[in-house]
C-alpha cells in the first residue's frame, strides 16, 4: 500500500512530518502529535513546495493550512 511523506519546515513545532494514506488521510504525525492530526486531510496533488501546507480537520481546521512550509512530499511504502 502507497502513501506520502510530506516534510514541513522546522518552526519550533512538535512535528515535521505527516505520513497520509494514498487518498491524503493523515496517519500518523513525526515525532509527537499523532492522536491530534490523525484522520485530517492533505491534498496531496495541490501541494505545492514552498507553500503553507493545506489541510482540513474539522473543526478546528475547515480547508485551511498550517503555519508550515512544504520542504518535501515523497511517496513511500506502507
Amino acid at each position: 500500500m502507497k502513501g506520502y511523506c510530506v516534510e514541513l519546515k522546522d518552526n519550533g513545532q512538535d512535528f515535521t512530518k505527516l505520513i497520509t494514506d494514498d487518498e491524503g488521510i493523515v496517519l500518523r504525525a513525526e515525532p509527537f502529535q499523532t492522536s491530534i492530526w490523525k484522520g485530517a486531510y492533505i491534498p496531496i496533488e495541490s501541494l505545492i513546495i514552498g507553500d503553507m501546507c493545506m489541510i482540513h480537520h474539522p473543526p478546528n481546521i475547515v480547508y485551511g493550512h498550517l503555519k508550515h512550509e512544504v520542504i518535501s512530499v515523497t511517496e513511500i511504502q506502507l
